[in-house]
């Protein structure tokens, strides 16, 4: 029987005129009772897919690695330093091919810690020893690449030539595109992390807590970029300012970021439901992406071992 028709009830004869009324206040319970349970069919099936929730804590704040885990991260990387370093191998041995000698950057894992100062600098780590600037880099992973001796008209052209044959073979599907241009065909999964960020500052209450820390660092008698400028960081020139300020700067800035409750963590858990609506709406899309990227970072890590 079709849930809601009351045809094969209705069209039976009742057993007696005394169980008449109550027959129909049976049928029409079994009526009421049969839409609900549609409705709430229904209504279960079909949850709103921009539906967006905050959850508290969504976004991860790992001080160790200086990184933010945030839900998009998984389709995004981190295997951007792979593909880099299997491009890098080819132009390598490309140059090498024409007679020139060719160094690459000291490949040691992921060179830049995930979602690295989205909302500007927040760990205090940092601030309190470098200010502003990075931490060193002693493996070198973070050096340049480019043919060795004097950078000759033709060397600058082997080395185009070069890198186009290496972004060529080994091409990052993640990476099609960075979220500003007009995208072409779905968007990728960074497209998507750069809306979500750009709505985060655009949200009402995201806003309000930039807002917030903006009055905090004011009140300490610091100058901050504007909001529309869409960087949360002091306003200052690092070329005439000394390391010695900086630093003390920077300790301030994270002050206001962190004093609970933590406004760094209430915009990155804000950016995390944007993200979360996104992976909703953009599933089929994002799981497409991340097996075609999988493929190509299983094929980077082959070259890599016997190249590298």
């Amino acid at each position: 029987m079709i849930p809601g028709d009351v045809s094969g009830l209705t069209s039976r004869r009742p057993f007696a005129k005394g169980r008449a009324g109550r027959s129909r206040i049976v049928v029409s319970a079994l009526v009421i009772v049969g839409i609900a349970v549609m409705a709430s069919g229904c209504s279960s099936g079909a949850a709103n897919p921009d539906a967006r929730v905050v959850v508290a804590g969504q976004a991860r704040l790992d001080e160790a690695t200086n990184s933010v885990v945030l839900p998009l991260d998984k389709y995004i990387g981190p295997m951007d330093s792979v593909i880099l370093h299997a491009q890098l191998l080819v132009e390598q041995k490309c140059m090498t091919q024409k007679g020139f000698d060719y160094k690459i950057p000291n490949f040691q894992g992921d060179t830049v810690p995930q979602n690295f100062r989205q909302f500007g600098l927040w760990n205090m780590k940092d601030a309190e020893q470098y200010g502003y600037g990075l931490a060193p880099d002693p493996a070198g992973a973070l050096g340049g690449q480019g043919p060795n001796g004097p950078k000759s008209a033709a060397a600058q052209s082997a080395d185009s030539s070069c890198s186009t044959a290496g972004q060529s073979q080994f091409k990052d599907p993640r990476s099609a595109d960075d979220g500003m241009s007009k995208p072409v065909g779905p968007p990728t999964a960074s497209a998507l992390a750069s809306a979500a960020y750009r709505s985060t500052m655009k949200d009402a209450t995201g806003k309000k807590l930039v807002a917030a820390w903006q009055k905090c660092m004011t009140d300490k008698g610091i100058k901050v970029n504007s909001q529309d400028s869409g960087s949360l960081m002091a306003d200052f020139d690092p070329n005439v300012t000394p390391l010695e300020q900086q630093i003390k700067i920077a300790v301030q800035e994270v002050e206001c970021k962190t004093a609970a409750p933590s406004i760094i963590q209430q915009l990155l858990d804000i950016d995390a439901s944007y993200q979360v609506v996104s992976i909703r709406k953009y599933q089929a899309v994002l799981n497409a992406q991340l097996r075609k990227a999988n493929a190509a970072e299983s094929a980077a890590k082959k070259y890599i071992a016997a190249n590298g």
